[in-house]
Parts: C-alpha cells; sequence; structure tokens
C-alpha cells in the first residue's frame, strides 16, 4: 500500500464510509479505522448511521424518474436567462423535485430481492442474483435481502462459504449481532449456539458485533470466532484443508471431541451414531471422512479407538466403550 493510501485519515463518520469503500481499503484502513471508533463511544453509532443513509443515496441514483426530473429542471433553468435568472432556476428545480417525490417515495418503499435457502442433510451451491457464489453446508438456513444499495445474506444457522460476486453495492453477512463486511474476498461463516466463527480464504472482510464497540479485519487465510455474548477473539491462523475439505464433501477433524464429532457427521445422514454414555464425549478423535459415509467412522472408531458398535433397528448406531474388564 503506497503512503497516499493512509494519508489524511477521516476524522468523520461520513469520511470512513467513503474510506472503507475505496478500492485500495486495505488492514492499515482498517487499524485506523479501529483506532478511531475507540477515540469516542459516539463514533460507532455515527459510522453505522452514515452507512445508512449513505446505501439510501446509492439506491436513489439510480432512479430514472428522479434523473429525468433533474435533467428537465436543468433545461428550465437554461432557458430562463434573466436577472432573476436564479430565482427562476431554483423554482424550476424545486418543482422537478415535487414531481419526483412520488416516484423517489414509491422507490424507497419497493420490497427487496430476497429468498429463503435451506438444506437438509446435503451441501448445496446457489448461485445468487448477483452472482455471488453461496455454498451451504448440511443443516444451513439463510435468506438474503438485495437491493440497490446493499446486497445482505442473513445466515440464521449452519455454515456458509461466499465467493462474493462484483458489484457496487456493499456485499455483508448478519449471523444475529454479527456483521461481515466483504471487502471483495472469498470467505465462510459458521454459526451455531456457541458464537459465530468467520473464516477468510481469500481476499479480506470486516468482523464486528453491534453489541460491542470492537472490530477484526481478517486478511489471507485467517479466522476469529465470536462469543455468543458478542466477545471478538483474537484472530488465528486458519487451518484451510478443515475448511476448504467440507465444501467438497470431505470433513476433517483434529483433536475433536467424540461428541462434536457425531454432532456434525450425523447432519450428513440419516443413521444417526449415538454414544452409550455420555462420558465417552470427551475422547478426543482425529481423521478424515466423507460426509454421510457413517460405516466408515464407525469402522474406524472401531479400530483406532477400540469403540464397540450396537446397530438397532431404526438404523441407529451406539458405541460402547469396548475396552476389556480388567481381570481380578
Amino acid at each position: 500500500m503506497t503512503p497516499s493510501h493512509t494519508a489524511d485519515i477521516p476524522d468523520t463518520a461520513e469520511g470512513w464510509v467513503a474510506r472503507l469503500d475505496a478500492p485500495h481499503a486495505g488492514p492499515a484502513e482498517a487499524a485506523a479505522f479501529d483506532a478511531w471508533c475507540a477515540r469516542d463511544p459516539a463514533h460507532r453509532p455515527a459510522y453505522r448511521a452514515a452507512r445508512q443513509l449513505h446505501d439510501m443515496a446509492r439506491r436513489l441514483r439510480d432512479n430514472d424518474m428522479l434523473r429525468a426530473a433533474s435533467r428537465r429542471a436543468l433545461r428550465d433553468t437554461a432557458r430562463r436567462r434573466t436577472a432573476r435568472r436564479w430565482w427562476f432556476g431554483s423554482a424550476a428545480v424545486a418543482a422537478a423535485l415535487l414531481v419526483a417525490l412520488p416516484a423517489v417515495w414509491w422507490y424507497l418503499r419497493m420490497p427487496m430481492v430476497t429468498a429463503d435457502y435451506a438444506t437438509q442433510t446435503h451441501i448445496a451451491t446457489v448461485t445468487l442474483p448477483d452472482g455471488t457464489r453461496m455454498v451451504m453446508d448440511a443443516g444451513t438456513q439463510a435468506a438474503i435481502r438485495f437491493d440497490g444499495g446493499l446486497r445482505q445474506v442473513l445466515l440464521e444457522r449452519g455454515r456458509a462459504q461466499f465467493q462474493v460476486g462484483k458489484a457496487e453495492a456493499p456485499f455483508e453477512v448478519r449471523a444475529g449481532d454479527v456483521r461481515v463486511h466483504d471487502i471483495g474476498t472469498t470467505f465462510q461463516v459458521d454459526r451455531s449456539d456457541a458464537g459465530t466463527r468467520v473464516a477468510l480464504l481469500e481476499g479480506q472482510v470486516m468482523v464486528s458485533d453491534a453489541r460491542l464497540p470492537a472490530t477484526r479485519t481478517l486478511t489471507h487465510s485467517q479466522s476469529v470466532r465470536v462469543a455468543a455474548d458478542g466477545h471478538l477473539d483474537e484472530t488465528l491462523p486458519l487451518d484451510t484443508a478443515e475448511a476448504e475439505g467440507w465444501t467438497n464433501g470431505r470433513l476433517v477433524f483434529r483433536g475433536e471431541r467424540l461428541a462434536d464429532l457425531l454432532a456434525t457427521m450425523n447432519r450428513y445422514a440419516s443413521r444417526r451414531i449415538t454414544l452409550a454414555n455420555a462420558g465417552m464425549g470427551d475422547l478426543r478423535v482425529s481423521g478424515s471422512f466423507h460426509a454421510g459415509d457413517q460405516d466408515a467412522l464407525v469402522s474406524a472408531l472401531v479400530t483406532g479407538w477400540q469403540l464397540r458398535p450396537e446397530r438397532l433397528g431404526d438404523g441407529t448406531v451406539v458405541l460402547h466403550d469396548g475396552a476389556p474388564a480388567v481381570l481380578r
């Protein structure tokens, strides 16, 4: 980044909206923005209000009726070349805007492009209206709200990867109070009861939470977790094999609790695997398994961790501790 990109750091909310939307915005701008927000608790709410106003103005800019009214006002002004030209010109502009206001009001009320998406036990790839490629993990539910000023995905539950399509309107993902503001990239958002995890594969994103002033900016191969209470952890290196694996149906586990591993694997299959007692859930397991291949998982647990399977009539597999009894 050249020095000119970080010179003249803004000191207003409106200035930060323009700076963060600039094509060259990067880690230096994100760090300066965090410092600006930390200086005054009122800065972040002011930024959000400026962002909303900016998005509304962006929606209005492409309104054909408003542009036609402006052109008509300019033509009327040009024809009135008298000493009081400025008065008549102002009147023409005001009249034109009055004519255009109903169209503006209608435009602002125009419903957004919306759609709902959900998966059950399968992984699905969806191309959104702006060209964004969204890969949804099993058990994921999301909705989109697109208009001329903002492209927004609401992640209700589960995990999704976004390869963001190029468009002028900003793109963001919201998972409850967590907001992920895209800066041209490929990233993943995983929402669960424990919190939200954001993983960046390519590009850059800014992660924030509406309940707290802190933000995190992720660059290539980084991740961050937002706890259920809104606390933002420090950024960590991303396990790219794990992050990229699930989109291809391959699940990678490294020292995962057995209870958590089974909860993940069970999302991809109708035949469930359970534990005979809760104490077995703390067993740590590492391995790579194909999503939905319950037989391969059971076989690995029998061979590598000496567990004993019991198959029930409905197809459920109950795992027992297979360790031999101690002879006395």
